[in-house]
């Protein structure tokens, strides 16, 4: 009978792990949150990317930003997916900005690593209205946008993006965003730009 209760004990420790592998997984951004986290940029107000003087599109594919622990090379990804970027865990925490350095906490950091390899690739245009899209592909006369993977906190309230506007194959600007999740919507919190 001892015997008995013991495996019983066993088998429900062994299921009750296997369900919190799959809640882990359940709690991965989804397309729906990725997608409103680069609509709340896409239409922030200031910006020009959904201006009405902006004619330039928005790429459907996302860059994908791999991160590492810049000690460890071992964790650069080098899989099939086109487009890698990496981002070191230490270029956000390091940050002199103090918004910045304390934006993800310890918890945040295993599940940002699980996003590297389970992260959604494409935008959805249906969502964004009558914006132009296209694709990295493609050849263009003019500018246009191309959006990183966004990278979330563990509770899905927290994300990083960035994005570049492309000329002729020539990355000439770019801005990284950190946005929180407040009252049900996305808002910018803090922003750097860069110019080439």
């Amino acid at each position: 009978m001892k015997l008995l209760a013991y495996y019983i004990i066993f088998l429900l420790s062994l299921f009750s792990c296997k369900g919190d592998k799959k809640n882990v997984a359940d709690s991965l951004p989804t397309e729906k949150d990725i997608n409103e986290v680069i609509k709340a940029i896409v239409f922030h107000k200031g910006l020009h990317i959904a201006s009405e003087n902006s004619r330039s599109p928005i790429a459907t594919e996302l860059k994908n930003r791999v991160i590492i622990d810049r000690r460890k090379n071992s964790e650069i990804h080098r899989g099939p997916r086109k487009s890698i970027d990496t981002l070191a865990i230490a270029d956000l925490t390091e940050s002199t900005n103090s918004t910045i350095k304390h934006f993800f906490n310890n918890d945040d950091w295993q599940f940002i690593k699980l996003q590297n390899n389970n992260a959604v690739q494409k935008l959805s245009p249906k969502i964004f209205g009558n914006l132009k899209f296209t694709t990295i592909h493609e050849k263009h006369e003019d500018w246009y946008f191309y959006f990183s993977v966004p990278i979330f906190s563990s509770d899905l309230k927290r994300a990083y993006v960035h994005y570049n506007g492309i000329y002729h194959d020539y990355c000439n600007d770019g801005t990284a965003y950190f946005l929180e999740k407040k009252n049900g919507k996305w808002e910018i919190i803090e922003n750097t730009f860069w110019s080439h």
